[in-house]
């Protein structure tokens, strides 16, 4: 404690040196005041010359000409406080001199904590964990004000549901997932996601709701291999090496969860007392280690850096050989999860000039270009152009009915917007929420 007050004491005397030494010594500025004004002249004029030679374009000519305004304008202030007699620059001083040091304590004793121990360094979070968690729950409002205006809305469900597995907030993630499957228009994919929040929200363990929930997506590989957990977990480890050697004989070779798949099977291995199964055959992806072991004994973030370069691979290779449909599937899914909206973007668009009649691959690449812009409040082009190129495959999805007629509703074509919601009106279920609102849209356009 004594240290601290030392050292804040010499830090206040420092500043209070630093803004009373102008004061005290007086005069420079306003002697130097001609010469400065001469200087920032051939400058302006320097600019001017510039300028009219086309040597520097109008908008940098105006930047410079401000700046040096501003500096001539500063040299005339300094000039005026020293023109201050010295009289009363020396009672300024002294109250600077004060004032300062009185102020800091005050400001410190309100606000500050002498007496909270040190935090050293390596000991604090990131900088920008508080900023991600902020924008992620700022994203899950968002969602929720959504859900709450159009509760059938199976895209929203799903995104709060990763967002909120982002957020590491599993139990809500399992309900938001469990709400979406309600709703109907079941995936394998939903199914075994909301088996992993459901399991990731026991800590680990695979209840038997997520083993239900597993069940309905046996090829899923995150179903493959929490199924196998469940049966480790329930002492059947000749189930759980079945399993796990199944995914992994199924799974690409530069595949994320591979490395994990393979030190799950070494471990059941060797306390079942067996000899370890020989690997799947394939190529690990250069530059990041190769068997389980390797990868599990990195820090988080390198474990990250490989599970990227990993992504990249599968990136790489999908442009070399785009007629894979189960690589694009893996890619998006990868993509997700490491939530990159513009790289997903990207990958969703090489995937649909492979099978340009997927529709669900034009939606998803719609849904994470409205992800990209915050929301559909406006509707960016590249969305409208995707839904537009949707509405060629499927014209009567729901989904493409209910953005086509936002879009001709927002560029005015007021009739168009009308008979597109009113097809949509007709494909809804009579009980179903959403069509309170496609009808109060369709009565608020105006009429011709």
């Amino acid at each position: 404690m004594i240290l601290f007050w030392l050292a804040a004491g010499l830090v206040a005397a420092l500043v209070v040196g630093l803004l009373v030494r102008p004061l005290l010594r007086g005069g420079a500025a306003a002697d130097r005041l001609p010469y400065d004004l001469a200087v920032y002249r051939d400058q302006l004029a320097e600019v001017e010359r510039a300028a009219a030679a086309g040597e520097i374009p109008e908008g940098e000519a105006a930047a410079s000409r401000l700046e040096i305004e501003r500096r001539i304008l500063a040299a005339a202030d300094r000039a005026e406080i020293d023109r201050t007699p010295p009289g009363q620059r020396s009672v300024v001083a002294v109250l600077v001199a004060v004032a300062v040091p009185l102020g800091a304590l005050a400001v410190y004793g309100w606000h500050g904590a002498p007496r909270l121990p040190g935090q050293p360094l390596a000991e604090r979070g990131p900088p920008s964990a508080a900023a991600d968690a902020e924008a992620g729950e700022k994203a899950v409002a968002a969602l929720v004000r959504r859900l709450e205006e159009r509760p059938d809305d199976l895209d929203g469900w799903e995104r709060l549901a990763q967002t909120l597995v982002r957020l590491q907030r599993f139990a809500d993630a399992a309900e938001a997932y469990r709400h979406r499957l309600g709703l109907g228009a079941p995936r394998p994919d939903l199914h075994a996601r909301h088996g992993e929040a459901l399991t990731l929200a026991a800590g680990g363990i695979v209840t038997p709701a997520a083993k239900a929930a597993f069940e309905q997506a046996p090829d899923d590989p995150r179903a493959m291999y929490f199924l196998g957990e469940a049966a480790a977990q329930a002492g059947d480890l000749d189930e759980a090496l079945r399993r796990w050697t199944a995914l992994e004989a199924a799974s690409a070779a530069d595949a994320p969860w591979r490395p994990v798949v393979r030190r799950r099977i070494e471990e059941a291995a060797r306390e079942r007392g067996v000899p370890v199964p020989p690997a799947a055959p394939g190529t690990a992806t250069p530059g990041v280690p190769s068997g389980g072991e390797a990868i599990m004994r990195l820090s988080p973030e390198e474990r990250m850096q490989a599970i990227r370069g990993m992504v990249a691979g599968l990136e790489e290779r999908l442009a070399r050989e785009p007629q894979d449909r189960e690589g694009w599937r893996r890619l998006v899914q990868a993509l997700d999860v490491l939530g990159e909206p513009a790289r997903l973007a990207a990958a969703l668009r090489g995937a649909i000039t492979a099978y340009p009649d997927d529709i669900e691959l034009r939606l998803d690449l719609a849904n994470a270009q409205l992800e990209q812009a915050g929301g559909d409040a406006v509707l960016p082009p590249a969305f409208v152009e995707t839904m537009r190129g949707a509405a060629r495959i499927a014209p009567d999805h729901p989904q493409v009915l209910w953005y086509l007629g936002r879009i001709a509703a927002d560029e005015g074509r007021s009739e168009e917007a009308r008979q597109l919601w009113t097809r949509l009106l007709e494909r809804l279920p009579a009980n179903s929420p959403a069509r309170a609102e496609v009808e109060s849209r369709r009565q608020a356009l105006p009429e011709k």
